[in-house]
C-alpha cells in the first residue's frame, strides 16, 4: 500500500539545493497498471496520465495519506517519472526562465523542453556545469500488515479547464524592489533600481503585496459533473505556481454550495540577498502549500451528480506565465461508510 511521497532537489554532496540555483518545475510520476489520475486527460508520458504530482512546493507540502488509507499497488508495478528542473544559476532573467517563456509570448513548458536554454541570455561569469539528483522517499504498508487499510483512488482536477497552464496578465502597478521602495516591502541590499538585475520573482512587489483588491486578482476556475460511484473524500493537496493567492474545492448538491477545502500557497521570506538563499525558504518562491487533512477530516461525501468546482486566485502584479492550478484529491468506495452526510451552506 502506497502511503506517500516527498521529493526534493539536492546535489552530490546530498545538500539541499535552493531554488533560486534549480528550479523545481515538476516531477510526475507515472503508475504503469493505472489510467491515470487526470478526470480530464492533461499532461501525459507515453499515453499514461501521471497518477501523483508536485514541484517548487514539495518540501514544505504533506502528502502522507491519513492512516488506515493507501493506494495499492501491484508487486509488478513499473514506475516511471517525468521530471522538469531548471537550472537559473548564471541566467540573467530568472523570471523569465522558470515561467518558459515562450518566443511569442505567454508561457508554456513546451518552449522550454530538455537541454533548452533560457531567453534572456546568461551571465558572463556563468557558472560551471554541474550534477543534481532528485531525493524522494516513498511511504509504504505492507500487503500482508493486519491493519484494515481502505483502498484509494486518486484524481487531479485542473482549474484551467484540462488546458493545464495559462497566463496572469499584469492588470495592476508594479514596481522593482530596490533600497527606495516602500516601508513595507523588504528591500534587498546592494540592489539597483531594477532589484538585483537578474529578474528573480522577489525583484518585482505589488502596491501592496499584503493586500489584493478584487480588481489586482485573477480568477481561473473549472466545473465538472462526478460521474462515478459515491465516494469519501479522504485526502487533498494543491500545484500551484509564483503569484497564486489560493485555491478551493466546493462541491454544489441540489442547489446547496459548500466550499470543501481551501489550500493556501507558503512563500520563503528569508532575504540573504546577495549570499545564497536558504533551500525551504527562498524569497519570494512558492516553498510549500497547505492541504486538506484538516477539511477532510469528516471524510465529506461525494455523490453521483454531484457538481464539483476547482477556483483559483491569482494576483495581478506582476504577470505571471505559464502557471497552474491543480487540485489533486484521494477518495475511497462510500460504501465502506456508513456517516450521516449533507451540506450545511446554502
Amino acid at each position: 500500500w502506497l502511503r506517500g511521497f516527498q521529493v526534493e532537489i539536492i546535489d552530490l554532496m546530498n545538500d539541499s539545493v535552493p531554488l533560486t540555483e534549480v528550479y523545481l518545475h515538476h516531477v510526475a510520476f507515472y503508475d504503469s497498471n493505472s489510467a491515470g489520475a487526470d478526470v480530464c486527460g492533461g499532461a501525459s508520458l507515453d499515453a499514461l496520465d501521471s497518477l501523483w504530482n508536485i514541484g517548487a512546493e514539495s518540501r514544505h507540502t504533506k502528502t502522507l495519506f491519513p492512516d488506515g488509507f493507501g493506494y495499492f499497488v501491484s508487486p509488478f508495478t513499473e514506475w516511471l517519472a517525468n521530471i522538469h528542473l531548471i537550472r537559473t544559476d548564471g541566467v540573467a532573467n530568472v523570471k523569465n526562465c522558470i515561467e518558459c517563456v515562450c518566443d511569442q509570448g505567454g508561457g508554456s513548458e513546451a518552449c522550454c523542453p530538455d537541454g533548452s536554454k533560457c531567453p534572456g541570455g546568461l551571465l558572463d561569469d556563468l557558472p560551471r556545469a554541474k550534477k543534481y539528483k532528485l531525493a524522494y522517499s516513498v511511504f509504504w504498508e505492507e500487503l500482508n500488515n493486519t491493519k484494515n487499510i481502505l483502498p484509494l483512488n486518486y484524481y487531479t482536477i485542473d482549474a484551467a479547464a484540462c488546458q493545464l497552464e495559462f497566463n496572469i496578465p499584469a492588470t495592476c502597478p508594479w514596481s522593482y524592489r530596490h533600497s527606495g521602495t516602500t516601508a513595507n516591502s523588504i528591500a534587498l541590499n546592494r540592489t539597483s533600481l531594477l532589484g538585483t538585475g537578474r529578474f528573480f520573482p522577489f525583484d518585482y512587489i505589488g502596491a501592496d503585496d499584503n493586500v489584493f483588491p478584487s480588481h489586482c486578482i485573477a480568477t481561473k476556475s473549472w466545473t465538472m459533473n462526478w460521474t462515478s460511484p459515491d465516494v469519501r473524500l479522504v485526502f487533498g493537496k494543491g500545484h500551484l505556481h509564483i503569484g497564486a493567492i489560493n485555491m478551493s474545492l466546493s462541491i454544489r448538491r441540489n442547489n446547496l454550495q459548500e466550499t470543501l477545502c481551501t489550500v493556501i500557497p507558503q512563500y520563503g521570506t528569508t532575504n540573504n540577498w546577495p549570499n545564497k538563499q536558504i533551500a525551504g525558504d527562498e524569497f519570494g518562491y512558492i516553498t510549500g502549500i497547505s492541504n486538506c487533512d484538516i477539511a477532510f477530516t469528516h471524510l465529506p461525501l461525494i455523490q453521483t451528480g454531484d457538481i464539483l468546482t476547482v477556483t483559483a486566485h491569482y494576483r495581478t502584479a506582476p504577470w505571471f506565465y505559464g502557471v497552474m492550478a491543480l487540485f489533486d484529491i484521494a477518495t475511497t468506495p462510500a460504501a465502506a461508510f456508513l456517516l450521516p452526510e449533507k451540506l450545511t451552506t446554502t
